[in-house]
């Protein structure tokens, strides 16, 4: 079983709050599909999909802040599955736009 611990964050240039993983195991976070195709035979050159922080998300759609529910199970999700780090969603500071 993998488990995502999340967060409420911000983000730039986006109204609203939205959570992300801050820490994850089980999973990887991060689903690189660059390589495969899309579903027009078109090869993904950039799809590096933030799994962890998808699952966060929706997690956070069920958790709803002020009903103080601290855990969900989510089943159904695709992941890979491996020893997660959340510290691979974090944006290398060379190629970041905000900093």
């Amino acid at each position: 079983m993998a488990v995502i611990i999340s967060d409420t964050v911000g983000r730039p240039f986006r109204e609203g709050l939205t959570d992300i993983a801050i820490g994850c195991s089980g999973m990887k976070a991060l689903s690189d599909r660059r390589g495969e195709t899309d579903s027009k035979g078109l090869e993904l050159v950039a799809t590096e999909m933030a799994t962890a922080d998808q699952v966060a998300c929706a997690a956070g759609l069920l958790m709803e802040k002020t009903s103080a529910v601290p855990v969900v199970i989510v089943r159904g999700a695709d992941y890979i599955r491996g020893e997660g780090d959340s510290g691979d969603l974090v944006r290398d500071p060379a190629c970041d736009l905000f900093r």
